[in-house]
């Protein structure tokens, strides 16, 4: 069976579509974007209009699976849904992978990107509400919480359940703790998800906040405008390759703190972040609205900081330290490894049902 992943920006900024695919027997990508480390890759495809009809008068007769990831893909889906139809594409299986949940967020660029937002918002929302509840589509996500959320909303099976945990095995052990920062925090990722809310706690306890990421120069410097925070009180170390993460060696602490935002999204929010953090023996400080990611860990001592209070920082920083042991390591990778066989299994088994009863249909 071959399996194709659509994505409307590059694939290969994605975690979630690297881990997916190495658990893939045959593996295509149609994306927007092309890379330029994987020209010589043959299976990387071009992603649009044309390109998607193409693939699917192609692939007409043959046994292959496409896996539409994030809402962006939600067009694309449509199009293979109708065209499985009006050409009786019984071999062709579809599912739609939900990595977040759809969610309107206002921004602070005029009246006209805000209209067209809330355009995009709409359009999206009722391709998705179409889409989910079509018989010939199965539904992925990456948290119980979502899972339930879509089951509960559209009346629909629960979907399946395929955490994000990435590519990376567990490489942290117990003697690289002498090496990491006591006291630092780090955060890598996108600008928007920027603790800005925790800066001048930092500052105040004198906590070194190292952030990683595209755009974090950017988004730090419009924020010391507006607050009293300094640029030169935070440190900035810029982009990061997604398939090298050494940096997160330095440290014991992850930061993932909005808690001010109650938006389902964070509340049901397993980043691959989390994971990846994990794996390098980092202990992740989290707002309480992060709740699925304190359910998920919560029960390794050492492992989450709920900070409820700012004021307490340091103080549970200092106080959590005590507790990442040789225990606490263990514990660590062995929960690791069950959640990474688990995204695998429950992965291989929604794909390997979709193409059995694709066949069983065909008999």
């Amino acid at each position: 069976m071959k399996t194709t992943h659509i994505f409307k920006s590059n694939c290969f900024m994605s975690t979630r579509i690297m881990m997916q695919s190495e658990w893939d027997q045959n593996c295509n990508f149609l994306h927007r974007k092309n890379n330029p480390n994987y020209h010589e890759n043959t299976n990387d495809k071009k992603l649009s209009l044309f390109s998607i009809i193409s693939f699917l008068l192609r692939e007409k007769k043959e046994n292959t699976l496409l896996i539409f990831h994030c809402q962006s893909s939600l067009p694309y889906l449509m199009i293979s849904f109708i065209a499985k139809k009006l050409m009786n594409m019984s071999s062709l299986s579809l599912i739609y992978d939900i990595h977040d949940l759809h969610e309107y967020d206002r921004n602070e660029k005029g009246l006209i990107a805000n209209l067209k937002a809330k355009v995009r918002y709409q359009v999206f929302r009722v391709l998705e509400r179409s889409l989910v509840k079509k018989n010939d589509i199965n539904v992925m996500t990456v948290s119980e919480g979502i899972a339930e959320h879509y089951m509960n909303k559209f009346n629909i099976i629960k979907p399946n359940v395929v955490r994000n945990i990435g590519t990376e095995s567990y490489s942290a052990n117990e003697n690289t703790e002498n090496i990491r920062h006591k006291k630092d925090i780090v955060f890598f990722g996108r600008a928007g998800r920027i603790p800005f809310e925790i800066f001048q706690t930092c500052i105040d306890q004198s906590i070194n906040l190292h952030l990683w990421g595209r755009g974090i120069e950017e988004a730090v410097e419009d924020y010391c405008k507006i607050s009293r925070c300094k640029k030169s009180d935070i440190i900035i170390n810029g982009a990061y390759e997604p398939n090298d993460l050494r940096f997160l060696d330095k440290f014991r602490y992850l930061i993932l703190y909005k808690p001010n935002d109650l938006k389902l999204n964070y509340k049901f929010s397993l980043p691959n972040k989390l994971f990846q953090a994990i794996s390098h023996g980092l202990s992740i400080i989290v707002s309480p609205n992060f709740t699925e990611i304190i359910d998920s860990f919560g029960h390794i001592p050492g492992a989450i900081i709920i900070l409820n209070n700012q004021e307490k920082l340091e103080e549970l920083i200092i106080e959590n330290n005590k507790l990442r042991d040789e225990k606490f390591f263990s514990q660590c990778k062995k929960h690791y490894k069950t959640v990474r066989d688990n995204a695998k299994k429950n992965y291989q088994e929604l794909c390997y049902c979709q193409f059995n009863s694709n066949m069983d249909y065909i008999k």
